[in-house]
């Protein structure tokens, strides 16, 4: 089972979340722990620590690169001023996100900050930009809760190609069959990292999948789903397959969206402020001000949200990928969808989904 770290109060706190994590990883037997990080264009790229220096390297970050951030998904560097071959930055563990890489042999695994050698942290960091805008929201008394809804290919390599596991049917138990042992498998390794699974099924395109874990306060619903797909990319490999979570890996085959549901609580996220039986469709004001924002500049922010040319292979009509610029109730071809609310639980359970959303972008950015 995880075991939940909390965050430091102060120096000796620290040294002993340390100490703890050190002991945790020791007592499992790990001979590594991956330092991990998404970078702008949505790949989860890192450094490994061995235990002899874990404890220092918790404290102090590991080196890296500015160059890094400018690193395009192909391992291209683009020309961006300030993060060429000079300069470097640290990754500096976050000790709340440590956990056990059940994919991986005697691996641990934890999400970082990058911190300039200022000790402030780097700008150019989705997950740094993602905090400053919690700390505006609290400023306004919201907090967003969200939960990524990823679908992904399972694919064997057939040569040069890779082929889809089944050509199975939306919804079929045939797709679930097929699948059955890999899935089980990643839904184990999951739920060991306190990644709560909420429902699965086999989707539209062949060896297509969709499996979904439980929702969380904004930073932490982002760090999920990092966690997340190295879990499921790792367990497949396990299994000898590939998990693509490429919006459109084969051109004839339904894409791999990454819908984003998301809510706005109260700060202390005991009332959902989106809700409002009185209001059409159950929304809060504040709620439909919310979604006219993001109608208003989704053009923009699909640049984020949809962050790569195989995107816009996916966002097509009439092909359940959210092509048009909508939104309505349960309206599955709009960018966004009003959900239904579950019986007796409407005010929590009341949320919008971004659909045009898909894991080549960064999830800290995106949310």
């Amino acid at each position: 089972m995880a075991t939940t770290i909390q965050r430091p109060q102060t120096a000796s706190d620290a040294a002993a979340q340390r100490g703890e994590i050190v002991a945790r990883a020791e007592a499992s037997g790990l001979k590594l722990v991956r330092f991990l990080y998404c970078d702008s264009d949505g790949i989860i790229r890192g450094k490994a620590s061995g235990m002899a220096s874990l404890e220092e390297r918790l404290e102090t970050g590991i080196g890296l690169t500015v160059a890094m951030q400018a690193f395009t998904m192909l391992d291209h560097l683009a020309s961006v001023e300030g993060m060429g071959p000079v300069g470097e930055i640290r990754l500096v563990p976050d000790p709340t996100t440590f956990t056990i890489a059940p994919y991986a042999p005697k691996t641990g695994v934890v999400l970082v900050d990058l911190v300039s050698l200022d000790g402030q942290p780097y700008p150019a960091y989705g997950r740094t930009f993602l905090k400053r805008m919690i700390e505006k929201a609290a400023e306004r008394d919201l907090s967003l809760v969200a939960a990524f809804e990823p679908e992904w290919s399972l694919a064997r390599k057939d040569g040069d190609l890779y082929q889809p596991i089944d050509r199975s049917g939306c919804f079929t138990t045939y797709g679930m069959n097929s699948a059955a042992e890999v899935i089980l498998e990643i839904v184990e390794a999951l739920e060991l990292q306190g990644l709560p699974v909420q429902q699965y099924y086999a989707e539209l395109g062949w060896g297509q999948q969709e499996l979904s874990i439980r929702h969380a306060p904004a930073l932490q619903a982002a760090d999920r789903h990092i966690l997340y797909r190295e879990t499921v990319r790792g367990v497949a490999l396990r299994h000898g397959l590939y998990a693509s979570f490429a919006p459109k890996p084969w051109g004839d085959q339904a894409g791999n969206g990454c819908h984003l549901h998301f809510s706005g609580w109260n700060r202390a996220r005991t009332v959902n402020r989106f809700h409002d039986e009185s209001g059409q469709y159950g929304l809060s004001a504040l709620a439909r001000q919310f979604m006219a924002g993001i109608m208003e500049h989704l053009p923009g922010l699909l640049a984020l949200t949809c962050a790569c040319v195989n995107s816009y292979r996916r966002l097509q009509p009439q092909m359940w990928a959210s092509a048009y610029r909508a939104w309505g109730p349960d309206n599955r071809e709009g960018a966004l969808r009003v959900a239904s609310t579950f019986w007796g639980h409407e005010a929590e359970s009341t949320n919008v989904e971004l659909k045009s959303c898909d894991s080549s972008a960064n999830p800290y950015i995106a949310l």
